[in-house]
Protein backbone atom coordinates (compact mmCIF):
# COMPACT_ATOMS: atom_id res chain seq x y z
CA UNK A 1 0.00 0.00 0.00
CA UNK A 2 1.79 4.08 -0.91
CA UNK A 3 1.94 5.90 1.90
CA UNK A 4 -0.23 8.61 2.93
CA UNK A 5 0.70 11.67 1.14
CA UNK A 6 2.92 13.50 3.81
CA UNK A 7 2.32 17.29 5.11
CA UNK A 8 5.50 18.55 6.41
CA UNK A 9 7.25 21.73 7.89
CA UNK A 10 10.31 23.67 8.85
CA UNK A 11 9.65 26.35 11.22
CA UNK A 12 12.95 28.47 11.72
CA UNK A 13 13.13 31.38 13.44
CA UNK A 14 14.16 34.85 11.79
CA UNK A 15 17.13 35.66 14.53
CA UNK A 16 19.96 35.74 11.88
CA UNK A 17 21.90 34.22 8.75
CA UNK A 18 19.50 31.03 7.42
CA UNK A 19 21.55 27.92 9.35
CA UNK A 20 22.96 25.03 7.05
CA UNK A 21 20.84 23.32 9.78
CA UNK A 22 18.03 24.34 8.68
CA UNK A 23 18.87 23.01 5.37
CA UNK A 24 19.52 20.30 6.29
CA UNK A 25 15.87 19.84 7.84
CA UNK A 26 14.12 21.26 5.08
CA UNK A 27 15.54 18.48 2.50
CA UNK A 28 14.65 15.44 4.20
CA UNK A 29 10.97 17.14 5.19
CA UNK A 30 10.78 17.76 1.30
CA UNK A 31 12.04 14.80 0.07
CA UNK A 32 8.76 12.85 2.44
CA UNK A 33 6.67 15.27 0.88
CA UNK A 34 7.78 14.47 -2.92
CA UNK A 35 7.85 10.81 -2.16
CA UNK A 36 4.13 10.29 -0.93
CA UNK A 37 2.54 13.60 -3.10
CA UNK A 38 2.30 15.67 -0.19
CA UNK A 39 2.89 19.17 0.84
CA UNK A 40 6.35 20.49 2.79
CA UNK A 41 5.36 23.93 4.31
CA UNK A 42 7.40 26.73 5.55
CA UNK A 43 6.21 28.05 8.96
CA UNK A 44 8.05 31.35 10.51
CA UNK A 45 8.25 31.07 13.96
CA UNK A 46 8.84 34.57 15.04
CA UNK A 47 7.26 35.35 18.50
CA UNK A 48 10.81 35.97 20.24
CA UNK A 49 11.11 39.51 19.31
CA UNK A 50 13.99 40.67 21.38
CA UNK A 51 16.30 37.90 18.96
CA UNK A 52 14.29 39.07 15.59
CA UNK A 53 16.59 39.88 12.79
CA UNK A 54 14.71 42.07 10.55
CA UNK A 55 16.32 40.91 7.20
CA UNK A 56 16.34 37.42 7.92
CA UNK A 57 12.99 36.11 6.93
CA UNK A 58 13.63 37.38 3.27
CA UNK A 59 17.34 35.92 3.92
CA UNK A 60 15.63 32.19 4.95
CA UNK A 61 13.63 32.52 1.59
CA UNK A 62 16.69 33.15 -0.62
CA UNK A 63 18.30 30.65 0.80
CA UNK A 64 15.75 27.89 0.02
CA UNK A 65 15.66 29.41 -3.11
CA UNK A 66 19.21 29.39 -4.18
CA UNK A 67 18.76 25.43 -3.00
CA UNK A 68 15.96 24.48 -5.03
CA UNK A 69 14.14 23.50 -1.69
CA UNK A 70 11.15 24.87 -2.78
CA UNK A 71 7.68 24.53 -0.35
CA UNK A 72 4.10 24.55 -1.67
CA UNK A 73 3.09 26.69 1.40
CA UNK A 74 4.82 29.65 2.66
CA UNK A 75 4.63 33.08 4.05
CA UNK A 76 5.43 34.47 0.46
CA UNK A 77 3.65 32.03 -1.57
CA UNK A 78 0.71 31.89 0.79
CA UNK A 79 -1.40 28.93 1.26
CA UNK A 80 -4.73 27.67 2.45
CA UNK A 81 -3.76 27.18 6.58
CA UNK A 82 -2.30 30.58 6.37
CA UNK A 83 -0.78 32.87 8.35
CA UNK A 84 2.72 31.49 8.00
CA UNK A 85 4.28 33.69 10.61
CA UNK A 86 3.25 32.89 14.25
CA UNK A 87 3.70 36.77 15.41
CA UNK A 88 0.25 37.06 13.20
CA UNK A 89 -1.46 34.03 14.90
CA UNK A 90 -1.19 35.13 18.16
CA UNK A 91 -5.28 34.94 19.16
CA UNK A 92 -5.25 31.22 19.00
CA UNK A 93 -2.53 31.02 21.35
CA UNK A 94 -3.96 33.06 23.83
CA UNK A 95 -7.85 31.14 22.83
CA UNK A 96 -5.93 27.59 22.94
CA UNK A 97 -4.32 28.02 26.71
CA UNK A 98 -7.33 29.84 27.89
CA UNK A 99 -9.49 26.33 26.74
CA UNK A 100 -6.55 24.18 29.10
CA UNK A 101 -7.46 26.34 32.00
CA UNK A 102 -11.11 25.75 31.16
CA UNK A 103 -10.92 22.28 31.31
CA UNK A 104 -8.51 21.84 34.01
CA UNK A 105 -5.44 20.70 32.14
CA UNK A 106 -3.45 24.30 32.28
CA UNK A 107 -3.41 27.09 35.22
CA UNK A 108 -2.99 30.60 36.05
CA UNK A 109 0.29 30.75 37.82
CA UNK A 110 0.93 34.16 39.76
CA UNK A 111 4.27 33.83 41.29
CA UNK A 112 6.98 36.55 40.58
CA UNK A 113 10.02 36.77 38.52
CA UNK A 114 11.54 37.44 42.57
CA UNK A 115 10.12 34.01 44.05
CA UNK A 116 10.88 31.78 41.35
CA UNK A 117 14.96 32.91 41.16
CA UNK A 118 14.54 32.36 45.24
CA UNK A 119 13.41 29.02 44.10
CA UNK A 120 16.06 28.25 41.89
CA UNK A 121 19.00 29.15 44.10
CA UNK A 122 16.93 26.75 47.06
CA UNK A 123 17.08 23.76 44.58
CA UNK A 124 20.79 24.40 43.54
CA UNK A 125 22.15 25.17 47.26
CA UNK A 126 20.41 21.44 48.42
CA UNK A 127 21.14 20.12 44.79
CA UNK A 128 17.64 19.18 44.78
CA UNK A 129 17.00 16.15 42.28
CA UNK A 130 14.30 18.08 40.94
CA UNK A 131 15.01 21.38 39.50
CA UNK A 132 12.37 23.99 38.35
CA UNK A 133 8.87 25.13 39.21
CA UNK A 134 7.71 23.02 42.38
CA UNK A 135 3.94 23.72 41.36
CA UNK A 136 2.78 26.27 44.37
CA UNK A 137 -0.31 27.42 42.31
CA UNK A 138 -1.45 24.56 40.51
CA UNK A 139 -4.09 23.73 43.87
CA UNK A 140 -5.00 27.76 44.03
CA UNK A 141 -9.00 27.87 44.75
CA UNK A 142 -11.20 29.17 41.96
CA UNK A 143 -11.59 32.24 44.31
CA UNK A 144 -7.85 32.58 45.12
CA UNK A 145 -7.45 32.75 41.57
CA UNK A 146 -10.36 35.29 41.27
CA UNK A 147 -8.67 37.08 43.99
CA UNK A 148 -5.46 37.70 42.05
CA UNK A 149 -6.80 38.97 38.94
CA UNK A 150 -8.82 41.30 40.75
CA UNK A 151 -6.03 42.80 41.91
CA UNK A 152 -4.11 42.93 38.80
CA UNK A 153 -1.53 40.53 39.67
CA UNK A 154 0.85 39.32 36.18
CA UNK A 155 0.17 35.56 35.69
CA UNK A 156 1.17 32.92 33.19
CA UNK A 157 -0.49 30.02 32.30
CA UNK A 158 1.03 26.71 32.80
CA UNK A 159 0.73 23.08 31.60
CA UNK A 160 -0.73 20.38 34.42
CA UNK A 161 1.99 17.76 33.87
CA UNK A 162 1.84 13.71 35.12
CA UNK A 163 3.70 13.54 38.46
CA UNK A 164 3.90 9.61 38.67
CA UNK A 165 4.85 6.71 36.40
CA UNK A 166 6.51 7.46 32.96
CA UNK A 167 5.74 9.40 29.85
CA UNK A 168 6.36 6.97 26.88
CA UNK A 169 6.65 8.26 23.01
CA UNK A 170 7.10 6.88 20.20
CA UNK A 171 9.68 8.17 17.57
CA UNK A 172 10.55 7.39 14.08
CA UNK A 173 13.91 6.14 14.76
CA UNK A 174 14.05 4.97 18.04
CA UNK A 175 10.45 3.41 18.88
CA UNK A 176 9.16 4.08 22.47
CA UNK A 177 10.99 6.56 24.41
CA UNK A 178 10.35 6.54 28.21
CA UNK A 179 10.56 9.92 30.28
CA UNK A 180 10.02 9.79 34.50
CA UNK A 181 7.08 12.30 34.92
CA UNK A 182 8.94 13.55 38.00
CA UNK A 183 11.96 15.00 35.85
CA UNK A 184 9.35 17.14 34.38
CA UNK A 185 7.92 20.69 35.73
CA UNK A 186 4.84 22.37 34.24
CA UNK A 187 5.48 24.26 31.58
CA UNK A 188 4.62 27.86 30.83
CA UNK A 189 2.90 28.16 27.38
CA UNK A 190 1.54 31.65 27.91
CA UNK A 191 3.87 34.45 28.40
CA UNK A 192 2.24 37.13 31.10
CA UNK A 193 2.45 39.30 27.95
CA UNK A 194 0.36 37.68 26.09
CA UNK A 195 2.61 36.08 24.07
CA UNK A 196 3.20 32.11 23.97
CA UNK A 197 6.25 30.00 24.71
CA UNK A 198 7.73 27.58 21.37
CA UNK A 199 5.74 24.61 22.66
CA UNK A 200 2.16 26.10 22.39
CA UNK A 201 2.78 28.05 19.69
CA UNK A 202 4.35 24.92 17.94
CA UNK A 203 1.74 22.53 18.22
CA UNK A 204 -1.28 24.80 18.20
CA UNK A 205 0.37 25.48 14.40
CA UNK A 206 0.79 21.81 14.14
CA UNK A 207 -2.45 20.50 14.64
CA UNK A 208 -4.18 23.80 13.02
CA UNK A 209 -1.52 23.42 9.54
CA UNK A 210 -2.61 19.54 9.31
CA UNK A 211 1.26 18.61 10.19
CA UNK A 212 1.12 14.81 9.81
CA UNK A 213 5.20 14.22 10.46
CA UNK A 214 7.43 16.29 12.38
CA UNK A 215 11.00 15.81 11.31
CA UNK A 216 13.60 17.70 13.30
CA UNK A 217 16.98 17.71 14.83
CA UNK A 218 17.47 15.07 18.16
CA UNK A 219 17.99 18.00 20.32
CA UNK A 220 13.98 19.05 20.16
CA UNK A 221 13.83 14.90 21.87
CA UNK A 222 13.99 16.68 25.55
CA UNK A 223 10.72 18.19 24.58
CA UNK A 224 9.18 14.98 23.03
CA UNK A 225 7.45 14.73 26.97
CA UNK A 226 6.20 17.75 26.85
CA UNK A 227 4.49 17.80 23.26
CA UNK A 228 3.17 14.82 23.85
CA UNK A 229 1.63 16.03 26.83
CA UNK A 230 -0.22 18.84 25.04
CA UNK A 231 -1.54 16.83 22.12
CA UNK A 232 -3.44 14.61 25.38
CA UNK A 233 -4.63 17.39 26.97
CA UNK A 234 -5.66 19.05 23.81
CA UNK A 235 -7.53 15.91 22.40
CA UNK A 236 -5.53 15.94 19.42
CA UNK A 237 -3.94 13.21 17.30
CA UNK A 238 0.08 13.71 17.39
CA UNK A 239 1.92 13.57 14.32
CA UNK A 240 4.56 11.14 13.49
CA UNK A 241 7.64 12.06 15.31
CA UNK A 242 10.93 11.60 13.65
CA UNK A 243 14.18 13.37 15.53
CA UNK A 244 17.35 13.13 12.95
CA UNK A 245 20.98 13.04 14.47
CA UNK A 246 22.57 16.73 14.25
CA UNK A 247 25.17 17.66 12.29
CA UNK A 248 28.86 17.15 13.74
CA UNK A 249 32.36 18.85 14.04
CA UNK A 250 35.42 16.82 13.10
CA UNK A 251 35.54 16.74 16.88
CA UNK A 252 31.83 15.40 17.48
CA UNK A 253 30.78 18.57 18.80
CA UNK A 254 27.51 20.35 17.61
CA UNK A 255 28.27 21.90 14.26
CA UNK A 256 29.21 25.71 14.99
CA UNK A 257 30.26 28.35 13.43
CA UNK A 258 33.85 28.34 14.57
CA UNK A 259 34.82 25.24 13.72
CA UNK A 260 32.23 24.59 10.40
CA UNK A 261 30.73 27.47 8.00
CA UNK A 262 26.78 27.57 9.45
CA UNK A 263 25.29 30.60 7.30
CA UNK A 264 24.06 29.14 4.00
CA UNK A 265 24.70 32.64 2.32
CA UNK A 266 28.68 31.77 3.11
CA UNK A 267 28.42 28.90 1.04
CA UNK A 268 26.54 30.52 -1.68
CA UNK A 269 28.81 33.73 -1.81
CA UNK A 270 31.85 31.12 -1.71
CA UNK A 271 30.38 29.54 -4.88
CA UNK A 272 29.19 26.32 -3.98
CA UNK A 273 26.73 24.63 -6.19
CA UNK A 274 23.76 24.54 -4.96
CA UNK A 275 23.38 20.58 -6.17
CA UNK A 276 26.69 19.98 -4.20
CA UNK A 277 25.11 21.05 -1.17
CA UNK A 278 21.88 19.27 -1.35
CA UNK A 279 24.22 16.63 -2.40
CA UNK A 280 26.19 16.67 0.54
CA UNK A 281 23.70 16.88 3.03
CA UNK A 282 21.64 13.99 1.91
CA UNK A 283 24.69 12.05 2.47
CA UNK A 284 24.68 13.37 6.20
CA UNK A 285 21.73 11.30 6.64
CA UNK A 286 21.10 9.13 4.04
CA UNK A 287 23.40 6.51 1.99
CA UNK A 288 22.89 5.41 -1.47
CA UNK A 289 23.17 1.90 -2.68
CA UNK A 290 26.29 0.53 -3.48
CA UNK A 291 27.94 4.07 -1.74
CA UNK A 292 27.87 6.32 -4.35
CA UNK A 293 28.23 9.53 -3.08
CA UNK A 294 27.87 11.72 -6.26
CA UNK A 295 23.94 11.83 -6.96
CA UNK A 296 20.80 14.48 -7.89
CA UNK A 297 17.76 15.29 -5.66
CA UNK A 298 15.89 12.93 -8.18
CA UNK A 299 18.19 9.93 -7.91
CA UNK A 300 17.50 10.48 -3.96
CA UNK A 301 14.24 10.85 -3.66
CA UNK A 302 13.77 7.43 -5.77
CA UNK A 303 15.48 5.82 -2.49
CA UNK A 304 14.36 8.01 -0.19
CA UNK A 305 12.39 6.74 2.95
CA UNK A 306 12.62 7.29 6.61
CA UNK A 307 13.34 3.84 6.95
CA UNK A 308 16.71 4.09 5.57
CA UNK A 309 17.77 6.93 7.52
CA UNK A 310 21.21 6.92 8.97
CA UNK A 311 21.05 7.94 12.93
CA UNK A 312 24.96 7.53 13.06
CA UNK A 313 26.36 11.37 14.14
CA UNK A 314 26.75 12.81 10.54
CA UNK A 315 30.16 14.84 10.44
CA UNK A 316 30.27 17.85 8.07
CA UNK A 317 33.40 17.51 6.78
CA UNK A 318 34.23 21.15 4.78
CA UNK A 319 36.78 19.03 2.87
CA UNK A 320 34.60 16.67 1.33
CA UNK A 321 32.43 19.44 0.63
CA UNK A 322 34.95 21.21 -1.49
CA UNK A 323 35.88 17.73 -2.99
CA UNK A 324 32.40 17.03 -3.96
CA UNK A 325 31.59 21.02 -5.34
CA UNK A 326 34.81 20.00 -7.83
CA UNK A 327 33.34 17.63 -8.98
CA UNK A 328 29.73 19.16 -9.49
CA UNK A 329 32.06 21.76 -11.51
CA UNK A 330 33.63 19.45 -13.55
CA UNK A 331 30.96 18.06 -14.95
CA UNK A 332 29.57 21.30 -16.12
CA UNK A 333 29.95 21.57 -19.76
CA UNK A 334 31.71 25.25 -20.75
CA UNK A 335 28.96 26.91 -21.59
CA UNK A 336 27.10 26.23 -18.40
CA UNK A 337 30.60 26.79 -16.39
CA UNK A 338 30.78 30.47 -17.50
CA UNK A 339 27.18 31.32 -17.29
CA UNK A 340 27.88 30.11 -13.45
CA UNK A 341 30.96 32.12 -12.89
CA UNK A 342 29.14 34.97 -14.44
CA UNK A 343 26.13 35.06 -12.12
CA UNK A 344 28.75 34.44 -9.16
CA UNK A 345 30.67 37.43 -10.13
CA UNK A 346 27.10 39.31 -10.52
CA UNK A 347 26.38 38.51 -6.88
CA UNK A 348 29.19 40.13 -5.31
CA UNK A 349 29.69 42.77 -7.69
CA UNK A 350 30.32 46.13 -5.54
CA UNK A 351 30.53 44.21 -2.48
CA UNK A 352 34.28 44.17 -1.69
CA UNK A 353 34.06 45.55 1.26
CA UNK A 354 32.10 42.73 3.23
CA UNK A 355 35.42 40.45 2.52
CA UNK A 356 37.53 42.65 4.16
CA UNK A 357 40.44 40.52 6.31
CA UNK A 358 38.69 39.56 9.84
CA UNK A 359 41.04 39.93 13.32
CA UNK A 360 42.48 36.91 14.61
CA UNK A 361 40.50 36.68 16.81
CA UNK A 362 37.74 36.43 14.77
CA UNK A 363 38.99 34.10 12.54
CA UNK A 364 37.88 30.56 12.69
CA UNK A 365 39.61 27.90 15.12
CA UNK A 366 39.62 25.08 12.90
CA UNK A 367 43.08 25.49 10.88
CA UNK A 368 41.64 23.89 7.65
CA UNK A 369 38.74 26.52 7.83
CA UNK A 370 40.83 29.31 8.53
CA UNK A 371 43.41 28.71 5.58
CA UNK A 372 40.25 28.24 3.32
CA UNK A 373 38.34 31.24 4.94
CA UNK A 374 41.53 33.72 4.26
CA UNK A 375 41.66 32.92 0.46
CA UNK A 376 37.94 32.86 0.09
CA UNK A 377 37.66 36.59 1.47
CA UNK A 378 40.81 37.32 -1.07
CA UNK A 379 39.19 35.64 -3.91
CA UNK A 380 36.10 37.41 -3.72
CA UNK A 381 37.42 40.72 -2.94
CA UNK A 382 38.41 40.47 -6.28
CA UNK A 383 35.65 38.98 -8.27
CA UNK A 384 33.99 42.13 -6.80
CA UNK A 385 36.42 44.44 -8.03
CA UNK A 386 37.06 43.05 -11.23
CA UNK A 387 33.15 42.38 -11.99
CA UNK A 388 32.55 45.12 -14.40
CA UNK A 389 35.54 44.17 -16.60
CA UNK A 390 34.76 40.29 -16.10
CA UNK A 391 31.37 40.79 -16.95
CA UNK A 392 31.88 42.81 -19.81
CA UNK A 393 34.11 40.03 -21.09
CA UNK A 394 31.46 37.12 -20.61
CA UNK A 395 29.05 39.70 -22.56
CA UNK A 396 30.65 41.33 -25.48
CA UNK A 397 33.90 38.00 -25.73
CA UNK A 398 32.11 35.04 -25.25
CA UNK A 399 34.00 32.91 -27.31
CA UNK A 400 37.06 33.41 -25.49
CA UNK A 401 35.10 33.50 -22.42
CA UNK A 402 33.86 29.94 -23.13
CA UNK A 403 37.59 28.71 -24.67
CA UNK A 404 39.31 29.53 -21.09
CA UNK A 405 36.56 27.16 -19.23
CA UNK A 406 38.55 24.29 -20.01
CA UNK A 407 41.75 25.90 -19.00
CA UNK A 408 40.27 26.79 -15.55
CA UNK A 409 37.68 24.28 -14.54
CA UNK A 410 40.27 21.13 -13.48
CA UNK A 411 41.85 23.83 -10.97
CA UNK A 412 38.68 24.74 -9.67
CA UNK A 413 36.68 23.45 -6.31
CA UNK A 414 34.41 26.71 -5.87
CA UNK A 415 33.39 29.23 -8.27
CA UNK A 416 35.04 32.36 -6.28
CA UNK A 417 38.71 30.68 -6.81
CA UNK A 418 37.84 31.56 -10.67
CA UNK A 419 39.32 34.49 -9.52
CA UNK A 420 43.38 33.52 -9.29
CA UNK A 421 42.94 32.58 -13.28
CA UNK A 422 40.13 34.69 -14.98
CA UNK A 423 42.01 38.03 -15.22
CA UNK A 424 45.17 36.96 -16.64
CA UNK A 425 42.75 36.53 -19.94
CA UNK A 426 40.72 39.47 -19.24
CA UNK A 427 42.36 42.42 -16.91
CA UNK A 428 44.80 44.35 -18.90
CA UNK A 429 47.16 45.33 -16.40
CA UNK A 430 47.23 41.88 -15.12
CA UNK A 431 49.85 40.90 -12.31
CA UNK A 432 50.54 38.74 -10.22
CA UNK A 433 50.95 39.44 -5.93
CA UNK A 434 52.71 37.26 -3.40
CA UNK A 435 49.19 36.16 -1.95
CA UNK A 436 48.33 35.18 -5.35
CA UNK A 437 50.54 32.04 -4.32
CA UNK A 438 49.12 31.33 -0.73
CA UNK A 439 47.88 27.66 -1.05
CA UNK A 440 49.85 26.51 -4.08
CA UNK A 441 53.42 24.79 -3.95
CA UNK A 442 54.72 28.13 -4.80
CA UNK A 443 55.35 30.06 -1.72
CA UNK A 444 54.72 34.08 -1.01
CA UNK A 445 58.44 34.61 -0.63
CA UNK A 446 59.38 32.57 -3.48
CA UNK A 447 57.16 34.75 -5.66
CA UNK A 448 58.81 38.13 -4.00
CA UNK A 449 62.28 36.28 -5.10
CA UNK A 450 60.82 35.74 -8.73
Amino acid sequence: MADQPARVRIAPSPTGDPHVGTAYMALFNKALADKTDGQFLLRIEDTDRTRYVADSEKQIFEALRWLGLNYHEGPDVGGPVGPYRQSERLPLYKDAAEQLVASGKAYKCFCTNERLEALRKIQQAEKSKHQGYDGLCRSLSPEEVARNEREGKPYVIRLKMPREGDIVVADKFRGSVSFPASDQQDAVLLKSDGFPTYHLANIVDDHAMGITHVIRAEEWIASLPLHHELYKAFGWQEPVFAHMPLLRNKDKSKISKRKNPTSLLWYRDAGFMPEALVNFLSLMGFSMPNDVEIFSYDSFLSEFSLDKVNLGGPVFNLEKLLWLNGEYLRRLPPEALAERIYNHVKLLMGREREFADVPEEEQPKDTFLKDFEQKRRRWSRRLAELAPVLMRAYEHQRGMFLSVMPLVTERLHTLCEAADYLPMFFVSDFALKPEDFAGKKTSPADAKKA
